[in-house]
């Protein structure tokens, strides 16, 4: 009986087929909603962005909008926005006002800082903007120095790990994604452009450090800087020589090249602009604190020409100066 029923309850009640029944457009509509495209959601950001950043030139919402930018920045919603992100902050916008072109380029070496992989492939981008920058007439000192700390900034971060290994020359490609645009901005017929190139030169061997790998990246910048140095159309002369004073900090200078440097600065020392003078000065005062086991048979001919400098109102105390190459070198020479 039970069996009877059963086969007839199986009549009366077909087993649903098993293929899925089409979606009910209302529902398919509402998780669409709920959940956004990601190309919407990045639309969405990148318009937030721009609006942050049109209210960095004003005073009232400065403020306000800084936070905003860091938040994005600390926080992507994604990793594809970092390239994102980092096109609106490089992008040359009109009318900006100084504090808000400052602020852009300090943003961007922290967006760097804080994604060093997704950021990466962009560096040549990121250069190419601080170039720009020192190079816009409209740039104030405030803005070079935002320049200058970024490139010392992103050196610490791109550049410390090569230079911390012994294999630094594999970072060559790299270290001339710094170098040569900041060179091609020296080329500029401008003593305040070309002291910013210059001061972003001396920012990244310091972001580097010193390191076993030093050397080998940095190694052929100095004579490169003596090139510049010795020719007529560089006009900001004693900014480049500060680039000597940071090789020697993170000991980037061979001592095969120390006599040729000495050279070069007991040169400067007889310029005619005071300004390349006393940083001819202070040069070898660097060298004599962190390069002077180097300087050897360089110590004679340096203190002379300092002597003969003895009288010059403009370097900033020359017997310091003598005597900071005299004690460094006594050691090494006598003993």
């Amino acid at each position: 009986m039970a069996t009877a029923v059963s086969k007839s309850a199986t009549k009366s009640h077909p087993r649903s087929p098993t293929t899925a029944q089409p979606p009910n457009p209302a529902s398919a509509a509402a998780a669409a909603g709920a959940a956004p495209s990601k190309s919407a959601a990045m639309a969405e950001l990148k318009s937030r962005v721009l609006s942050a950043l049109a209210k960095l030139s004003d005073r009232d919402t400065h403020h306000i909008a800084v936070e905003e930018l860091d938040r994005f920045i600390r926080s992507p919603p994604s990793p594809d926005a970092v390239p994102m992100l980092l096109h609106a902050l490089a992008s040359d916008t009109q009318g900006l006002a100084s504090p808000a072109r400052r602020e852009s380029i300090r943003l961007l070496a922290t967006l760097c800082a804080a994604h060093p992989d997704a950021a990466a492939p962009h560096l040549l981008k990121v250069m190419a903007h601080l170039s720009r920058r020192l190079k816009d007439t409209a740039s104030d000192s405030s803005v070079r120095d935002a320049c200058r700390d970024a490139a010392g900034q992103l050196a610490a971060v791109y550049l410390r790990p090569l230079a911390a290994s012994a294999a630094g020359e594999a970072g060559n490609g790299t270290v001339a994604l710094f170098v040569k645009p900041l060179f091609e901005v020296m080329g500029e017929q401008s003593k305040t452009v070309q002291s910013g190139a210059a001061a972003c030169l001396a920012k990244t061997v310091e972001g580097a450090g010193p390191g076993p790998g030093v050397l080998g990246m940095f190694g052929k910048l100095g004579s490169r800087v003596f090139k510049l140095v010795g020719g007529q159309g560089v006009q900001a002369k004693g900014s480049l020589l500060n680039v000597i004073g940071s090789l020697a900090q993170v000991g980037a200078i061979s001592p095969q090249n120390m006599q040729q440097t000495l050279q070069s600065i007991r040169d400067c020392l007889e310029n005619s602009d005071w300004a390349t003078r006393k940083a001819a000065a202070d040069t070898l005062c660097v060298l004599a604190t962190y390069s002077g086991h180097l300087i050897g048979d360089g110590a004679a001919p340096t203190i002379a020409a300092l002597e003969a400098c003895r009288f010059d109102k403009v370097i900033n105390n020359p017997p310091h100066s003598i005597e900071n190459v005299g004690c460094a070198t006594v050691p090494f020479v006598f003993r």
